[in-house]
């Protein structure tokens, strides 16, 4: 409530879409009663396309529409996670060449040492994890 009563503008509308069905209803009931604004409560394969400020229209998804939505949305984060797995292998390479680099040197400290061994085995405690999750 107290980041609605901040705005200069108060919403149209607002959708109200985190918390259990009748805590929801409850917020909804004390947005419109305190403030004025009407609320949405969004209902599952619910679409709302807002075109203009106070025009919101609904629609329901059919289960083509829901299946279509959630494979776009599985591609998408299988090419972000990709992504992510890329830069992550950028990284690590910088990384052990300039560790390499590091231990070639004659005035290795023990205490860098120590660090970069206990990082390393994190590491491959990670990267075994990651494994499992991949199912190889």
């Amino acid at each position: 409530m107290n980041w609605l009563k901040g705005f200069k503008e108060k919403p149209k509308k607002v959708f109200i879409v985190h918390g259990e069905a009748e805590a929801k209803i409850a917020f909804a009931k004390e947005v419109k009663g305190t403030l004025n604004i009407d609320c949405i409560i969004p209902e599952y394969n619910m679409v709302y396309d807002i075109k203009k400020q106070a025009e919101v229209k609904e629609a329901v998804l059919e289960d083509s529409d829901v299946a279509i939505i959630r494979q776009k949305a599985k591609e998408n984060q299988i090419t972000e996670l990709l992504s992510e797995i890329e830069k992550l292998r950028n990284t690590f390479e910088k990384a052990l060449n300039n560790t390499e680099g590091y231990l070639k040197k004659d005035n290795v400290n023990i205490e860098k040492y120590k660090k970069i061994n206990n990082n390393i085995l994190s590491l491959e405690n990670e990267i075994v994890n990651l494994s499992i999750l991949s199912g190889k």
